[in-house]
């Protein structure tokens, strides 16, 4: 269906895995807390000086190894560490193997990073090094997002995953994430649009269904490896802060999948799509259905059949739809990317 839905291009793009540190986030699972005496109270609150993902990276290289266990942080790194051009043709013939080299040269690398730690950070540290934490971001109309901001070395193995689902949404004339208006042209003229809001959307979507999209395009190794990439990250969560106090929790995601991860987006956006095709499919067997926009978790179908296979799905995959926001119109009335259009 990949094959088909980006017009014969889809295989020509490659899957640069390499392992290149250029960091450009803002913060870290790290960065709130500075390592000096002068800095830090003892609970690691007062005068804090802000820190950037470099200053912090030795603290979440510690993270890594002390939280996941030898054996995962081994089995992932031995698929994505070293420098290897892949292309998706089929994951079932084709997978990516592991290579126990990269295995080995990623441990290289952390315990070069470790050996600073030792000295600079862990004999001012007050709380444990984590390998993840929530963010939250004041969006408008007072909605409140939350994301997760993931240890770098993760961000970085996992980059070349996302800067390739990039490039196949590029190739869809469906998908609005580089030009949120463009996949609307096509549907001109059509008067009968179900516009479809998604309830926490990433979140409850099952990360599986896109595991076994990767599965079926690089082999169920390379797919498992991303899966416990995503899932096995623990994100803390002040949940209650005072000068003398912290108490905090710890989470994972059991089944949707952690929006602010590389590749999460994509990786969603390409597993919607294909949910739209499995739908299209269902209502028309053995023809390519082109009358659908989608950006995201954002979708507008021109076809009642297509939305009612495709609502039938998302019910045995236990997504919500919400009705009170959803748009159903037999006038050419349609809701996508928070724009009504007519």
């Amino acid at each position: 269906m990949l094959l088909a839905y980006t017009r014969n291009r889809f295989s020509t793009i490659p899957l640069r895995l390499c392992f290149k540190f250029k960091p450009v986030w803002s913060s870290g699972p790290n960065t709130y807390c500075s390592p000096g005496k002068d800095t830090v109270s003892k609970d690691c609150f007062g005068n804090q000086r802000r820190l950037s993902i470099w200053h912090t990276l030795p603290v979440d290289a510690t993270a890594l190894v002390t939280l996941w266990s030898p054996e995962l942080i081994y089995s992932i790194t031995s698929l994505w560490f070293k420098d290897r051009i892949w292309y998706a043709t089929d994951g079932w013939d084709n997978p990516i193997p592991p290579d126990r080299s990269s295995g080995l040269g990623f441990g290289a690398f952390i315990e070069r990073l470790i050996a600073p730690a030792q000295v600079i950070w862990f004999p001012y540290m007050r709380t444990r090094p984590e390998s993840g934490r929530f963010g939250v971001k004041l969006e408008g109309a007072g909605k409140i997002r939350v994301f997760a901001i993931a240890n770098p070395i993760l961000q970085a193995l996992i980059r070349p995953i996302h800067d390739w689902a990039m490039s196949i949404l590029r190739l869809l004339p469906t998908d609005g994430t580089y030009n949120q208006t463009a996949p609307l042209s096509r549907l001109r003229g059509k008067m009968h649009f179900l516009s479809f809001d998604l309830k926490a959307a990433t979140d409850s979507l099952p990360v599986r269904l896109s595991g076994s999209l990767l599965a079926g395009l690089f082999g169920n190794e390379f797919a498992q490896s991303w899966v416990d990439i995503l899932t096995q990250t623990a994100f803390r969560v002040p949940e209650a802060q005072t000068f003398k106090r912290q108490k905090a929790h710890v989470y994972r995601f059991t089944k949707g999948q952690p929006l602010g991860f590389y590749s999460s987006r994509p990786v969603f956006a390409l597993t919607h799509h294909a949910l739209v095709w499995l739908a299209a499919w269902r209502a028309h067997p053995g023809k390519l259905f082109l009358d659908y926009a989608i950006l995201g978790d954002d979708l507008v179908i021109a076809d009642e059949k297509v939305a009612a296979e495709y609502l039938a799905i998302m019910r045995d995959a236990e997504v919500t739809i919400s009705k009170e926001k959803s748009l159903i119109s037999r006038t050419g009335a349609l809701e996508f990317a928070k724009r009504f259009m007519t």
